[in-house]
């Protein structure tokens, strides 16, 4: 039955953003109209119309659900903040006005002017703002009443799970009930088994029974990812067999692992890929500006790159350039081009320069080096 009641909710708030509020701002719009050349929205979509005009309508329509859906968070998430949902219905109804805009362009809706689009941009974002403030302020008033509550339950009896359910509630506007802590383990300490906390329910062993005997909406996980992989999966699996929504709260090292986490498809079986490369515009443009000044310098130090050239020619026989495999990012191996700085036989002579070279370990060098050219 409760997630009935989301699920009416949900589609009501979207049916109000992208048909009934539509209308609305049409309304508005028309009764707002002083000036007698000037077209309302109801008139430019009750009034005779072209197949051209009709295509342009079309898009107008489908570019507002689609900006909606794609933008507007229609979903019943109490962790999301009040702030972060108006940003989003501002958002949308910026980038529908944007859109308006461009179709109406493309499509040479006269009676459209910037006029209209702004009137339209501003009464959609006023009625989609006051609808969410009413909702929530209706949304607290149950809250206060003692309806509206969902029942959570913390995995975990640690410093972190401890200071996630102060945070909660102090925030009693998101609606939650703590039912109680799920202990990693019994209490051994003297002092805890004294002085038990009468909020801890069970221990991860009794998981299974705390969950089914409830009543249990919602469960936070506040264990440490790596050492608890397998506890926390089998956590899943219960809640998901059992309709209870988990959440995890991992620290911040494996909040920023599971943050790069994919999951992809590959022939019908799903693929989990960490660490794919986020930065796919920032390598783009390095490369662009690597290649555009990598051409630039040849071409502003040609002359002098083409006397060195003839320079290394004329003063000792061999290639120009000097050819070496060098080993890159991800031990991908690469050649590498220089000038020729030294003669054709200077590896042969190193034996015999053994004496001279004024640097330990592999490294060899010479100052004054007579393989030089």
């Amino acid at each position: 039955m409760i997630r009935l009641r989301h699920k009416l909710l949900i589609h009501a708030l979207r049916l109000f953003d992208q048909a009934l509020l539509i209308f609305a701002a049409g309304f508005i719009i028309q009764f707002t109209s002083t000036h007698p050349d000037r077209d309302s929205v109801a008139q430019v979509l009750g009034g005779y119309h072209t197949t051209k005009d009709a295509v342009g309508l079309a898009l107008l329509g489908l570019g507002w659900l689609f900006i909606f859906n794609a933008v507007v968070p229609y979903e019943t998430n109490r962790l999301k903040t009040f702030k972060s949902q108006l940003q989003s219905v501002l958002k949308a109804t910026t980038l529908a006005a944007f859109h308006l805009l461009v179709v109406s362009e493309l499509f040479s809706f006269s009676r459209v002017n910037r006029e209209v689009i702004v009137l339209l941009w501003v009464s959609t974002s006023i009625l989609c703002l006051v609808s969410r403030v009413l909702i929530r302020w209706f949304l607290m008033e149950l809250r206060r009443s003692g309806y509206n509550f969902r029942h959570l339950l913390i995995l975990g009896h640690n410093p972190e799970a401890l200071r996630m359910a102060q945070r909660i509630d102090s925030h009693q506007v998101l609606g939650y009930k703590i039912v109680g802590f799920i202990a990693e383990q019994p209490a051994t300490d003297v002092t805890l088994k004294l002085a038990p906390d009468p909020r801890v329910v069970g221990t991860i062993a009794d998981l299974q029974s705390v969950l089914e005997k409830g009543p249990v909406d919602e469960m936070i996980v506040c264990l440490p990812f790596q050492e608890n992989f397998a506890t926390i999966a089998e956590a899943v699996r219960l809640s998901q067999e059992l309709g209870i929504v988990v959440r995890l709260f991992p620290d911040a090292p494996n909040a920023k692992l599971l943050g790069r986490l994919h999951i992809e498809q590959f022939e019908g079986d799903y693929v989990v890929t960490l660490f794919r490369e986020q930065m796919l515009l920032q390598l783009l443009g390095k490369r662009l500006l690597d290649l555009a000044g990598s051409l630039l310098a040849l071409v502003v130090l040609s002359p002098l790159l083409v006397l060195v050239a003839l320079g290394i020619k004329l003063t000792s026989p061999g290639p120009i350039l000097f050819v070496q495999e060098r080993v890159g990012m991800n031990k991908r191996r690469f050649k590498l081009y220089k000038f020729r700085s030294m003669y054709m036989d200077a590896e042969k002579r190193k034996a015999e320069l053994t004496h001279l070279n004024e640097m330990d370990g592999p490294v060899f060098k010479i100052k004054n080096d007579p393989r030089v050219t």
